[in-house]
């Protein structure tokens, strides 16, 4: 069961990166925008890989109830590293003669 938590957690946390380190300094829904493409493509692997971790194909089944709380908790920490990076880049940007 941990192996098919962790491949649903690398799965949605994995895809969320993506949305975090596309800017810089900017919150992920600002423009830029991710391309139609990248947004289709990332939402169906991500429902693709929530289906083979609930009905456990290759690998023990999790059901609605754990991989729910895997998109809740990939949800929150994808919010707190684009809050984050955010605030890096402005400390980084305000002593940058410091670095």
């Amino acid at each position: 069961m941990i192996q098919s938590l962790i491949f649903l957690k690398l799965v949605v946390a994995g895809h969320s990166t993506i949305y975090v380190t596309r800017t810089e300094d900017k919150a992920f829904w600002r423009k830029p925008y991710p391309a139609p493409k990248l947004l289709i493509a990332i939402f169906i692997t991500d429902i693709i890989g929530t289906f083979i971790a609930v009905y456990g194909v290759f690998m023990e089944a999790i059901g609605w109830e754990y991989a729910v709380y895997i998109w809740i908790y990939a949800t929150v920490w994808f919010l707190f590293n684009d809050f984050d990076k955010i605030i890096a880049y402005k400390m980084i940007r305000k002593n940058k003669n410091i670095i």
